[in-house]
């Protein structure tokens, strides 16, 4: 054995050894620190504003669709109103469900308004409208 010595092995504690901090290093790390966080902080902004856009683009649509719809409705009802209002449905309506007949034309008289019915300023109005024509008559 004469090639090979056993050597022994030695345990190494570094438990009890402390480095000094180093001023520069720290530096380093606070830079690096808050432009990491600067980073994830626009990331979120960046994402946010999205995000919020995306939304109101969503219910900008359900809301134009939504007037799509109370525009076909209007649509609808204006048809339906237009219909109801036909004069020869009203009068076929008069004359079948509820029996009225048309007058005789001698059992109309036209009705004019009489002065008594007028209110007090439409009768000085219509008076001095009178004495206006009288006047310029002359």
């Amino acid at each position: 054995m004469r090639g090979i010595k056993y050597m022994p092995r030695k345990r190494i504690d570094n438990r009890m050894v402390s480095r000094g901090r180093s001023v520069h290093s720290l530096r380093r790390f606070t830079i690096v620190f808050l432009l990491g966080c600067a980073l994830v902080l626009g990331m979120i902004f960046s994402g946010w504003g999205r995000w919020k856009q995306r939304e109101i683009v969503y219910r900008f649509n359900r809301l134009q669709s939504r007037v799509e719809v109370l525009l076909e409705t209007r649509k609808r009802l204006i048809m339906e109103l237009s219909r109801l209002k036909a004069p020869e449905r009203i009068s076929s309506i008069a004359k079948e469900e509820l029996g009225m007949v048309e007058p005789a034309l001698e059992r109309i008289h036209p009705v004019r308004e009489a002065e008594d019915s007028l209110p007090e300023t439409a009768r000085l109005e219509s008076e001095a409208e009178v004495l206006a024509e009288r006047s310029e008559g002359r």
